[in-house]
This record gives structure tokens, C-alpha cells and sequence, in this order.
């Protein structure tokens, strides 16, 4: 009886060390935490891939900014324009605030070499490095197929060419486009009358059961063929969709763009691939501060962003 006494005297105090820990645990809740700059340094950032397809170029200028603020301020009533090595001038205009894009039609000629020039509204001048136009490489074809990725099922689409001389180094883009059907249809809507909401039944001919969605690609994908391919013809995935994922479910598009670049230019965006690769706030990887191809002509110390 003693023994059991005791066994049972335990067990309720080792139930109150444990009632006292999960109260400790319920008071130590996990607070919202707010990124804040402690320092910060003005720096004008450009976006602007030039390529020879025959169209209204773009660049995007915007203005460094803090982690607190979610969307950057764009750098507006600049003058942009681009210079050829024959003295050819391209201008641009602001279409919407911090783009710009050329007032006439036109694509870079291979083996001429172009230059970047921007002034901002309050008199800043900034220059790219000239950069040589390389030869294009053409894309053989598109293949899908099914394969497993990181224990995902699902289609992979692989880009064939052949293995180029000149060009050594590619950047992908993608548009896709998808059909979307609504699972759940009933042919209604909703409108306020009277202060409340009332079904509404959609004017005869009014198809909203069915749409279409396009995308272009937000990633950086590169590709530098002598070390991830072998053979005459190649295959390098450029996008991975799984089989879960609705854009599947009916009809889907994708129109892929290769683009030659230089070594430089596959060295910044794969520097600013692997700064960008986590969505952790706090990652390990903080590069810091690296430079591309275009300066500031007031200023030799003033840091700027991006690459021409």
C-alpha cells in the first residue's frame, strides 16, 4: 500500500511539473516581429535586357529601398536613351512610372556594341559599359516530359538546341498561358440592393465560366551549356509544373526565349540568383553590395544597381 501510495504521489506531481511547463510554454507566445533598416544607402536600380527581336525595348528604373517598405519607388522623368557604336541614338519614353520604353521599333544588330545612358530628374548622369551584341543561338525545340523532381510528380519542359561556338551562356524566359474552368459554376453573381446582397443571374451570353491566364517568368534561369550538357543536341529544363497543379488541367501554352549573354552578364545574374535563392529573411547568404556594368559619371563612389 506504501509503495503504491507513493507511486501515485509521483505521478500527480510529476502531472503538476508538467501542467507548470505547458503554462510557461502558453505564456511565452512567439511575438510579431518587424524588419527595420538600421542603415540604408540611396542607390538607383536598372532593369534593361536589350535583344535583337524587332520591338519596343524596355528599361526599368526604380530607387534602392528599406526592408519596411514593400514596394520600390520608381525613378521617374529620367531622360534614357541608347547609343550604337555608329553614333545611332534610341530614344525612350515613360510609359508608366519607372518604365521606359523606346519611341521607336528596333533590335540589336550582332557585333555592334551599344551603351546605356540615363539622366535622372534632378541632373544625375549614369552610364553602362558598351556591351557587344552577341550572335543568337536558336532553339532546336521544346520537349515535355514526365519526370520526378524532389519526390514531385509531374511534366518537365526541356529546351533543345544545338551546342553553340559563339555564344557559351544563356538566360531563359517564359510566357505561359492556361485555360482556367471554373469547378463550381452556378451562372450568378452577386449584387448590393437595398443595402444587402442579392443573387443575381448573369445577362444572357455572358460566358465567365471560362477564362484564360497568362504569366511570364519571375526567376533568373541560366544555363552554360559545356557543363551541363553533352552531345550534339541538348535538352536543359526551363520550367517544372506539377501534376497537381491546375494550369494543367485543360489547356496550357508556354513560349520559351533563349538569350545569348556574356560571361559578365551570366556572372551578375547567377551572383544575384543565389542572393535572391531563399525566401528566408534571415539567410545565411548576404552578399552585400555587387556592382554590374553601369556608373555614375558625377560621382565615381556612388553605388548603382543592375546591369545593361
Amino acid at each position: 500500500m506504501t509503495q503504491k501510495n507513493k507511486y501515485i504521489i509521483g505521478l500527480g506531481s510529476l502531472q503538476s511539473v508538467l501542467l507548470v511547463l505547458m503554462a510557461m510554454v502558453c505564456i511565452s507566445c512567439v511575438e510579431s516581429f518587424v524588419p527595420e533598416t538600421d542603415t540604408f544607402e540611396d542607390a538607383l536600380v536598372i532593369e534593361a535586357t536589350i535583344t535583337n527581336e524587332v520591338k519596343q525595348q524596355q528599361v526599368i528604373l526604380n530607387r534602392a529601398f528599406r526592408l519596411e517598405d514593400l514596394v520600390p519607388q520608381p525613378e521617374t522623368n529620367a531622360r534614357v536613351t541608347i547609343m550604337d557604336d555608329q553614333d545611332n541614338e534610341f530614344v525612350f519614353q515613360e510609359m508608366t512610372p519607372g518604365t521606359y520604353r523606346s519611341v521607336t521599333n528596333f533590335g540589336i544588330t550582332p557585333g555592334r556594341t551599344y551603351q546605356l545612358l540615363v539622366t535622372t530628374s534632378n541632373g544625375k548622369e549614369y552610364q553602362s559599359n558598351p556591351v557587344l551584341a552577341l550572335e543568337p543561338s536558336p532553339i532546336e525545340g521544346l520537349k515535355a516530359s514526365r519526370t520526378t523532381q524532389d519526390g514531385k510528380e509531374g511534366m518537365q519542359i526541356l529546351v533543345e538546341y544545338n551546342n553553340p561556338q559563339q555564344s557559351k551562356f544563356f538566360r531563359y524566359k517564359y510566357e505561359e498561358t492556361y485555360k482556367i474552368i471554373a469547378p463550381e459554376w452556378s451562372g450568378q453573381t452577386l449584387r448590393v440592393m437595398g443595402g444587402a446582397l442579392v443573387v443575381w443571374p448573369l445577362a444572357p451570353g455572358v460566358e465567365e465560366r471560362t477564362c484564360f491566364q497568362s504569366e511570364s517568368s519571375e526567376d533568373i534561369i541560366l544555363n552554360r551549356p559545356q557543363e551541363s550538357n553533352s552531345g550534339n543536341v541538348q535538352g536543359f529544363p526551363v520550367r517544372f509544373i506539377g501534376r497537381d497543379n491546375y494550369i494543367i488541367s485543360h489547356r496550357y501554352a508556354i513560349l520559351v526565349k533563349q538569350l545569348a549573354i556574356s560571361e559578365e552578364s551570366y556572372s551578375y545574374l547567377e551572383t544575384l540568383e543565389e542572393a535572391n535563392g531563399g525566401d528566408d529573411l534571415f539567410s545565411p547568404s548576404q552578399p552585400g553590395f555587387f556592382s554590374g556594368n553601369v556608373q555614375s559619371t558625377n560621382n565615381a563612389n556612388e553605388k548603382v544597381l543592375g546591369f545593361f
